[in-house]
C-alpha cells in the first residue's frame, strides 16, 4: 500500500493506493470492503475488475457472469457506504 499526501490550495487529501499485493492475491468485494472501513474512503477507483476474483464463484460460470457479480457487490458497496465507486477502463 502506498499513501499518497497532495496538497493543493491548503487542502490535504490522502489518496491510498492498494495492489494485488496489498490483498495477498487477487481482490475481492469483501476485501475492498474491509479497505474502505480500515480507510474510511470517500471514494474507490477499480483499475480493472477482471484482475478481480468472484466469490460467489461455481464451476461453469462464464466470465461475463463473474464479472456481473463483481459489479453487483461493488455496487451494494457503494450503496451501503454511500461513496462513489469507479472503475477506469483501459
Amino acid at each position: 500500500m502506498k499513501i499518497l499526501l497532495i496538497k493543493h490550495r491548503k487542502i490535504c487529501c490522502l489518496f491510498y493506493v492498494f495492489t494485488p499485493k496489498s490483498f495477498g492475491g487477487r481482490a475481492t468485494v469483501s476485501s475492498i470492503q474491509s479497505m474502505i472501513t480500515a480507510c474510511k474512503a470517500d471514494i474507490i477507483g477499480i483499475d480493472q475488475y477482471s484482475l478481480m476474483d468472484d466469490e460467489t464463484y461455481r464451476r461453469g460460470k462464464s466470465k461475463t457472469e463473474q464479472l456481473f457479480s463483481i459489479t453487483e457487490g461493488l455496487m451494494r458497496l457503494s450503496e451501503r457506504y454511500d461513496i462513489p465507486i469507479s472503475d477506469y477502463p483501459n
